[in-house]
């Protein structure tokens, strides 16, 4: 039997969505629409290296937000897209152009459509036109995709009510965080002198943006700094505008021999710095969802995370494989470093826990609940939606600030 064609978007390949779109290719013959091959955001490299299911890119960068004006967006996705003719469509988020026009040619063509967010009631302040929107743009949609727990209690909210609700929007490739952990220990001595890195450490992952909340966490350390004999490391990767005013903050609070910047790290090497790590922390003030726990967990580490990101009631339990804790609550956190650290004999299982709890978010399931979702997509003939709803959805890809001006 042949299979259904499928086309995905989730803005520009990554490591995250190249492993989703792998997983529906047992499935699924599927086209990737990538909205831009560059970004300044991320430095992914190679991202979707050995892909097996065909990519189109529309734009070179993501300066075509500030350049191309959107009817050339529309026409573009609308063009490739009668080139292609998918049977589903799977679409994310509110307010993409490219994602827009993807759900307009689908209405306009009657092709099924899954909407797939990561989206819950608490990562934003939520005001009553933009909620509106989305509640409209949910009744063009057949079935949907949820990241977890409190994303599929914001799609109900939304009186998403079509499709008994998939969840697994948010995976990464366990398998890849598992097996470089897992050689990284094995030559931990060879990998802890080529990259410079300490016997103990803390370890955190991400964009250096004041939501990830790194001068909490950076006080929070100096705190569990002065109160531990024999303190932990803290490795703090990655890159972003406030790295300066991190590295003034670690030379004002005396912590240049503890704190350890090593920069950006290249998706091939994450799984060297897990692996020698001993615990994880993400102290987001607000997170969709928190894919580095994903990935912190695959590799085997306990982790400590903030109750604002959307992952933690799915993935960190409390005394099982970490701990949640308050993101404004500085000693909480300080508190939990001197807890976890010195029980070193319980690591190991909070570990093998955490590899446990994530294996249920692999792209397997991801890829199995687009099928299902896809599935019944098929079988709903009838949608609660209307022409004022291709309006709106038009609205949204010309003039956006007109709709949400009222909101702001």
């Amino acid at each position: 039997m042949k299979k259904p064609k499928i086309t995905i978007s989730f803005g520009r390949i990554g490591p995250y969505q190249h492993a989703r779109v792998n997983s529906l290719l047992p499935h699924f013959e599927v086209t990737y629409l990538e909205s831009n091959g560059d970004d300044k955001s991320h430095h992914w490299k190679n991202a979707g290296a050995g892909a097996r299911y065909q990519k189109i890119t529309l734009f070179k960068d993501d300066s075509y937000l500030q350049t191309v004006p959107p009817a050339v967006i529309k026409k573009k996705v609308f063009d490739t897209l009668d080139i292609f003719k998918p049977d589903l469509l799977a679409i994310t988020g509110w307010y993409e152009k490219v994602a827009l026009s993807m759900l307009l040619w689908g209405i306009e063509h009657n092709v099924p459509r899954i909407m797939m967010t990561e989206s819950n009631e608490m990562d934003f302040q939520r005001k009553g036109i933009k909620e509106f929107v989305k509640r409209r743009i949910l009744k063009c949609c057949h079935s949907g995709v949820a990241g977890g727990k409190l994303s599929k209690q914001y799609f109900e909210k939304l009186d998403f009510k079509y499709n008994p609700l998939g969840i697994y929007y948010d995976v990464v490739d366990n398998s890849h965080f598992q097996k470089g952990s897992a050689l990284a220990r094995k030559f931990a001595a060879r990998f802890r002198k080529s990259l410079g890195l300490p016997e103990n450490y803390f370890f955190t992952s991400c964009r250096f943006i004041q939501k990830k909340n790194l001068k909490t966490l950076l006080l929070s350390y100096a705190d569990y700094a002065q109160k531990v004999k024999k303190p932990w490391s803290l490795v703090l990767a990655g890159d972003g505008p406030l790295k300066s005013e991190m590295v003034a903050l670690i030379k004002e609070l005396g912590l240049n021999d503890l704190v350890k910047m090593p920069g950006y790290i290249q998706y091939n090497q994450l799984p060297i710095y897990y692996g020698l790590a001993k615990v994880f922390i993400l102290p987001s003030t607000t997170e969709q969802w928190g894919l580095v726990v994903n990935e912190a967990m695959a590799a085997g580490l306990p982790v400590l995370v903030s109750k604002k990101c959307g992952c933690a009631p799915d993935l960190a339990k409390n005394g099982v494989n970490g701990f949640q804790f308050d993101p404004y609550d500085r000693k909480k956190l300080s508190d939990l470093m001197i807890r976890i650290s010195v029980q070193k004999a319980k690591l190991n299982v909070m570990g093998k826990q955490s590899q446990r709890i994530v294996s249920e978010w692999s792209p397997e399931n991801f890829g199995k609940s687009i099928k299902k979702a896809g599935d019944y997509a098929f079988k709903t003939n009838h949608l609660d939606f209307n022409y004022l709803d291709k309006i709106l959805i038009k609205l949204l890809i010309y003039c956006p600030n007109f709709i949400y001006r009222s909101s702001e």
